[in-house]
């Protein structure tokens, strides 16, 4: 395997991973209720920094840019409360309450209650707005142009029957702010225009299956008058489907990533246009993290399984290897899936499960012959045999409703990283 890794620690189990899109930093939401800031030194021993949030019961994180020179860091969890705090001094900027849910049933001496909403994830549609998935199926968009987050400026409700597993932007085809987006609750996949409020314009057929996470993927080949771009989904069965842009009735394709085993895909991530495996034409790739504990790697078009990376060992596995030399085995920290997955900033994938972060990258001491995962810009001469026609359909074009049935539920690159080890830098308290 061509693949190496660098291993960043946790202090307890990762609950939602964020990577900065031009920095190395790795922002970890754990079940502690911390929130950790990871970088790796850039010159062999300068040591990575670590900045660390206390008390925040993180659910779910989100980098955010504005105004294209400023990073902030984006946090909610079991308090509901929307937190805005600078990524390098962890100073929260800004702070907003999730809005309540009504609760008809729970009426006591004719007075109407409310109960908390929990958020289940965030996802930056822009430079300029927020969406923020709930347990209730609700996605909230906030505006973030201003330094203060206030109530939502939108909310789709009923979105979903069970939480928002994921939410994905859909690039605008004139290159502007994204104003679609598709999410994944439940057994269904919705389609949601920005401009269009207080309902999903499209919900999928009952895909029979919980839907868990999703990705977007373009420049694919465009066949039959199709766009070259697709939404990656993942299941509990193992599976990922295929959905064209704009066909959200139903999936179209399906590759199988760890059916077989039984196990859930939990995590996707579409590889960037530089990934290559062994001697192939360029092509898009795309990795699956399962319950597992492994990370599978497919080429889309032949969509089959073209390497495996393991993230962590089942017990079975752990149990089976030492069961020969009679040896016993600590169950704790055994099992974890790959419960997030990403791309840095300098082409590495990384995986994140358990208490656990790994970067991976290109070990340069491998046979040349074995190209899986190195990075490497394409000359100028160099172009695909198919063209991308994503920009066919623009985000100011109106998709057709199509008609909404029914159909499971909840689960719980290139370059060597040059670094000595994750190392606090700062620590910060007073987030509440």
């Amino acid at each position: 395997m061509a693949y190496k890794c660098n291993t960043i620690p946790l202090s307890a189990d990762i609950f939602s991973l964020s990577i900065h899109p031009t920095k190395p930093l790795y922002a970890a939401g754990l079940l502690s209720g911390r929130l950790e800031v990871y970088t790796w030194g850039s010159e062999e021993g300068e040591a990575a920094k670590e900045v660390v949030v206390d008390g925040d019961e993180n659910y779910s994180l989100q980098w955010g840019t504005r105004r294209y020179s400023e990073s902030y860091i984006f946090s909610a969890g079991a308090n509901s409360l929307l937190k805005l705090a600078d990524a390098n001094t962890g100073k929260v900027v800004s702070k907003a309450y999730i809005p309540l849910l009504k609760t008809l049933a729970e009426i006591t001496n004719g007075i109407l209650s409310y109960r908390v909403e929990y958020p289940s994830v965030i996802t930056p549609l822009s430079t300029a707005h927020l969406l923020v998935g709930t347990d209730s199926g609700r996605i909230h968009l906030y505006d973030v142009r201003e330094n203060s987050l206030t109530r939502p400026a939108q909310t789709w409700k009923k979105v979903h029957s069970d939480y928002i597993s994921s939410i994905t932007p859909l690039p605008s085809g004139g290159g502007g702010l994204s104003r679609q987006f598709v999410s994944t609750g439940a057994s269904t996949l919705a389609y949601v225009d920005f401009r269009k409020q207080g309902k999903a314009i499209i919900s999928s057929e009952d895909q029979e299956d919980e839907q868990l996470c999703s990705a977007y993927v373009s420049g694919l080949s465009a066949r039959a008058g199709r766009g070259g771009e697709k939404i990656l989904v993942g299941n509990s069965s193992g599976v990922v489907t295929l959905w064209n842009r704009g066909e959200w009735e139903d999936h179209q394709d399906r590759i199988n990533f760890s059916k077989s085993s039984g196990e859930s895909v939990d995590a996707i991530a579409a590889l960037p246009d530089t990934f290559l495996y062994q001697n192939s034409e360029f092509g898009k790739f795309v990795a699956a993290g399962s319950a597992d504990g492994k990370v599978r790697i497919a080429q889309l078009g032949s969509n089959r399984i073209i390497e495996t990376l393991q993230h962590s060992l089942t017990t079975e596995e752990v149990k089976g290897a030492v069961a020969s030399a009679g040896l016993s085995v600590d169950d704790e920290g055994v099992g974890d899936g790959v419960t997030e997955l990403g791309v840095d900033c300098e082409g590495n994938l990384v995986s994140a499960g358990g208490s656990t972060i790994k970067v991976w990258y290109w070990d340069e001491d491998a046979p040349a012959s074995q190209l899986l995962g190195k990075s490497r810009k394409r000359s100028p001469d160099e172009t695909d045999t198919d063209t991308d026609q994503g920009d066919e359909m623009s985000s100011e074009e109106e998709e057709k409703p199509l008609k909404k049935n029914r159909r499971k539920k909840r689960k719980g690159g290139t370059g060597k990283a040059k670094s000595a080890g994750p190392q606090k830098f700062s620590n910060f308290s007073g987030l509440d």
